[in-house]
């Protein structure tokens, strides 16, 4: 259509954009007035609502704390000369076994804040790689201007 109304002089072409360019952003040593003034009551409220952590009692804590047990669900071998599939009952030897999903550094700060009421993020807690098979496990957790607390993680067949 554009290639035939434009060149006949049929259609007329408009800009996209009519309207004015929209009112730029005042910053913060621009505002006048009681602006500023509520400006500076919103940043301080926020910060009210922050809750301030007690990292000596965290740690206290978190040394506390021997293991945390994960339970997932096994992954089933297929045995081909068989053709059935084995289950985690069948095999004694359970530590190298896969499962679904993975334990990971979310997994463990978000069972020590559900559980042990830690207010613990994953970025403080270290591990080697994602945990993918059964077994136990070691993990470090490190709170800021503290040493660091070993924790043993087990993942166990359900």
């Amino acid at each position: 259509m554009r290639n035939e109304l434009y060149p006949a002089r049929l259609a007329v072409y408009e800009p996209r954009y009519t309207s004015p360019k929209p009112p730029q952003r005042l910053r913060n040593t621009e505002l006048q007035g009681s602006s500023a003034e509520i400006a500076v009551q919103r940043r301080r409220e926020m910060q009210k609502k922050v809750p301030k952590i007690d990292f000596a009692n965290v740690h206290a804590q978190l040394s506390g704390i021997t293991t945390i047990k994960f339970m997932r669900k096994v992954l089933a071998e297929h045995d081909p000369a068989a053709g059935t599939e084995a289950t985690a009952d069948d095999n004694p030897q359970q530590q190298h076994q896969a499962i679904y999903g993975s334990v990971t550094k979310s997994d463990i700060a978000i069972v020590l804040r559900d559980q042990h009421s830690l207010p613990v993020d994953k970025e403080w807690v270290q591990l080697d790689a994602k945990i993918k098979r059964l077994g136990e496990y070691e993990c470090t957790v490190t709170l800021p201007d503290l040493e660091p607390v070993q924790l043993k993680i087990e993942v166990v067949a359900y």
